[in-house]
């Protein structure tokens, strides 16, 4: 399956087919959860699931933005969810409810992931009828727009003032519109003291050019976003697209359908490539479904050169 949705994306996003690939079919179910280790926290899920699937799946969790809403799961990377399972994978996405504050809101966020992987895992999480595959429970993705961004952060091994989430399950994340220092708990007091520096799994960010330098409403900084991108330990395995003329709420779900064509595409080639080992060359992400106003960085280790045919480095 690996080899067979790699060969589709770069057919379609490279546009190397004369004709359109036909779209698999996806199985879809939406359905609550109830934490009882939290109160009975409600945690709402809609899963995308392949109704062919082939071989054990591996499995992209995905966090919309907002301090919680009663819909989220369903409202929210639609069309990731869509491509993820029509390429194999099996997609869920995550509705965080609102907590007491935002202070335990980024408590509740990292929760809740754990809570769904531990659900899926002890077949208390609904899936859609009729589908039926073993999953990979090991080596799980997640993607987040915003407050989301900070969850796939958080699970993915950063650090906050108010503590460290991780979880061992997630081995990729992609933030989208992340936090840069100063929000949500995080901190960078220096190369050897920040909050991205104990992230260790493979990332791929995902900016807008006119949310570049602050949060929404805020301070400004030059490269707000950007900032755990150039603080990620550099070993080749973190990228970073910046889109212009792209807001806050356009790289969440709001952009023109070329925009979202673009991210959804590198979205599925990101996680091929680094749950499911695709056969591809790592400086490919971000040029799927090219768009003239996109541009990506790979960061590399110090000292280390690309070659002539590589991406750049940071």
């Amino acid at each position: 399956m690996a080899q067979r949705s790699i060969v589709r994306l770069l057919a379609a996003g490279l546009c190397l087919w004369a004709a359109p690939v036909q779209a698999a079919e996806v199985l879809t179910r939406t359905s609550a959860l109830h934490d009882p280790a939290r109160g009975g926290r409600e945690v709402g899920v809609t899963v995308y699931a392949p109704a062919d699937p082939e071989g054990t799946l591996k499995i992209v969790l995905m966090s919309h933005g907002g301090t919680g809403n009663a819909s989220g799961e369903v409202r929210a990377f639609r069309p990731q969810g869509k491509a993820l399972a029509e390429a194999g994978f099996l997609a869920i996405a995550l509705g965080h409810r609102p907590s007491a504050s935002n202070a335990q809101h980024r408590l509740d966020r990292p929760a809740d992931v754990s809570f769904v992987l531990d659900s899926l895992e002890g077949g208390t999480l609904p899936l859609p009828d009729g589908f039926s595959a073993p999953l990979d429970l090991d080596h799980v993705g997640h993607a987040g727009h915003s407050w989301g961004a900070y969850t796939a952060n958080a699970v993915g091994g950063a650090r906050f003032d108010h503590g460290e989430f991780r979880d061992p399950r997630i081995a990729a994340i992609m933030p989208m519109s992340p936090q840069g220092p100063d929000q949500f708990g995080s901190f960078d007091r220096g190369p050897d003291d920040n909050s991205w520096m104990s992230v260790l799994v493979p990332a791929y960010l995902i900016v807008g050019g006119e949310e570049m330098d602050g949060p929404p409403a805020g301070f400004r900084m030059t490269g707000w976003r950007a900032q755990g991108f150039h603080r990620y330990p550099a070993d080749g395995r973190r990228f970073l697209t910046v889109i212009q003329g792209q807001d806050h709420g356009d790289i969440g779900g709001g952009a023109e359908p070329d925009v979202i064509a673009h991210m959804v595409a590198n979205t599925v080639l990101f996680f091929d490539i680094y749950l499911r080992g695709a056969p591809a060359d790592p400086c490919l992400i971000g040029s799927l479904a090219p768009i003239a106003i996109s541009r990506t960085e790979r960061s590399l280790p110090t000292g280390v050169v690309p070659a002539a045919e590589s991406c750049a480095a940071d």
